[in-house]
């Protein structure tokens, strides 16, 4: 059932196949008082009072902006989050890369360590064995 409210008649109407006298008060839809006041038989300002309640429009556009803002403030947040997400994700891969590098790079001083000293084992070995002495002796 729609909401009805009283107007005031300033001329005579038929309101529902019924004939109603200027100056009576009586209960009508917000369709019947649209209608009444294109007729010029009630005072537009009355059903323009009667509308606030019905429709109000600034309420409805600060919700409107209100949930607009969330969404705006959601989505900021998300992607904030998201971007957070990546950087930490690539972080932790260079990190891990680098770590790989790290060992790499030590495994790689042992075995220049290891292959000086085969060298140096090699050198001496040569310098120690009978030709060598030798050889040195001839010199």
């Amino acid at each position: 059932m729609e909401n009805t409210f009283s107007v005031t008649l300033t001329g005579p109407a038929k309101i529902r196949g019924v004939r109603e006298p200027a100056g009576k008060s009586v209960r009508v839809t917000m369709d019947i008082a649209l209608q009444l006041a294109a007729s010029g038989v009630i005072n537009p300002a009355e059903v323009t009072a009667a509308a606030k309640p019905v429709v109000d429009v600034v309420a409805a556009i600060a919700e409107r902006d209100a949930h607009w803002s969330t969404a705006l403030d959601h989505f900021q947040t998300m992607a904030e989050d998201q971007q957070a997400d990546a950087i930490a994700a690539l972080k932790a891969d260079h990190l891990a890369e680098v770590q790989a590098l790290e060992q790499r790079a030590a495994d790689a001083e042992k075995e220049a360590g290891d292959l000086r000293a085969t060298v140096a084992e090699l050198e001496a070995d040569a310098t120690n064995t009978p030709s060598a002495k030798g050889a040195a002796k001839k010199a």
